[in-house]
């Protein structure tokens, strides 16, 4: 979302919020963490490779199904379009 006067103080306490959490982390889940963050980003790479999509295209596909799902169920989703033709 592109920053304006109405919404910088909404950004900025997002930041505080996020910043709050990071700092709260103790040294094992922010290790897990980024751990997660590679094992997602080799995850969605290996699809784009498979699928010959750009990794762009499938991140954007995991982030839209990510919400209301968590992250074993996105990884499902896979198996699930491992048989569909896909458009690009």
């Amino acid at each position: 979302m592109p920053t304006t006067k109405d919404n910088t103080q909404d950004v900025a306490r997002y930041a505080d919020n996020i910043r709050a959490i990071y700092q709260s982390a103790s040294p094992e889940e922010i290790k897990a963490g980024r751990a997660w963050y590679q094992d997602a980003h080799d995850y969605a790479a290996a699809i784009a490779h498979d699928f010959n999509l750009p990794l762009s295209t499938v991140t954007a596909v995991i982030a839209a199904i990510s919400p209301n799902c968590s992250w074993e169920i996105n990884k499902r989703v896979r198996v699930t379009i491992d048989n569909v033709e896909i458009a690009q």
